[in-house]
């Protein structure tokens, strides 16, 4: 199961310009020692390749539809490794002739490019937009030629696979609602003057992804609540766990993981209740969505906190 990315740090946090590139603690692009080629990135905006279940008709032309499901993504870039400084941060780079560390442009680029045991940020901003996708160096091709010999100047293919083909916002947003309570009675016989009590509470917060894709958000049910319900309008699905949490309680259900962790250590995925949707069918749908939150006691300290980042294949 790919990294669940609502879980990790903003993507993106050494990116200044339009044309950047930050993949971990790297940045590459205008105003470094790495310029990305004309042709730019590869696999981007693409649509990743596709598992079909479409099964031929067994008396007809054709297939009969099944479902459709991305394939991991593939992301290249030819990076220009560059000797030399620059004198302004905000400017391009400038290559000088007579660096005396040629190499050191290429020795920094393979430290950040090796084989890793996990997924990373890989990062993009265009058009004053930053996406990021979870991904992993699969290659890396570097010509020892003679311009790399006589300047220094090196020419990188790289290439990225990201299992989760998402591309994510690098903004994580979050929502909160207080957990659904009814408002106060009016008492009989009528004793003036008549109080009327207090307004309800609906319990309802509305999310919105602005992706093309299904978001898995993190939910986070923050006591005291007493068998508490998580529902979204738009799609239908609840969730629903048997569980009683004090003040002090958190449960945190991890829809992209499929993973549901009292205080964050303790897995309670078996409180969910016969009724309850599988925690990965639980998606924020791209456009509104209406969430409901409400449990069988109504405490008003009770609360949820919805975490996600827009998502688009």
């Amino acid at each position: 199961m790919p990294d669940n990315p609502t879980a990790q740090g903003d993507p993106g946090s050494l990116i200044t310009r339009d044309g950047q590139l930050q993949w971990g603690g790297l940045l590459m692009g205008p105003g470094t020692r790495y310029q990305l080629t004309a042709e730019g990135l590869t696999g981007w905006h693409d649509l990743p390749g596709m598992d079909l279940g479409d099964s031929p008709r067994a008396a007809d032309h054709g297939s009969t539809p099944g479902t459709r499901l991305a394939q991991a993504r593939t992301v290249g870039a030819t990076v220009l490794a560059m000797p030399g400084r620059s004198t302004d941060p905000a400017q391009d780079w400038q290559s000088v002739a007579d660096d005396p560390d040629p190499a050191t442009a290429l020795t920094e680029l393979r430290c950040h490019t090796g084989l890793l045991a996990g997924e990373q940020w890989l990062a993009v901003r265009l058009h004053g937009v930053v996406r990021a996708v979870r991904a992993r160096v699969s290659a890396r091709v570097v010509p020892a030629n003679r311009q790399y010999a006589v300047s220094g100047l090196a020419r990188v293919a790289l290439q990225w696979v990201c299992t989760d083909p998402y591309v994510y916002s690098a903004e994580q947003y979050q929502a909160r609602t207080p957990v659904r309570r009814g408002g106060g009675r009016v008492g009989y016989p009528l004793v003036y003057p008549v109080a009327y009590g207090t307004a309800g509470i609906s319990g309802a917060v509305a999310v919105v992804n602005v992706g093309n894709a299904a978001a898995r958000p993190v939910l986070s049910i923050n006591g005291p609540v007493v068998n508490p319900r998580i529902a979204n309008a738009a799609t239908g699905k609840v969730l629903e766990y048997r569980i009683t949490l004090t003040e002090a309680d958190r449960l945190t259900v991890d829809t992209g993981d499929g993973t549901v962790t009292l205080n964050g250590s303790v897995s309670r995925l078996g409180s969910a209740s016969p009724s309850s949707t599988h925690e990965q069918d639980w998606t924020l749908v791209p456009g509104a969505n209406q969430v409901e939150f409400s449990d069988d006691a109504s405490d008003a300290a009770a609360a949820l906190v919805i975490a996600w980042r827009d998502a688009s294949l």
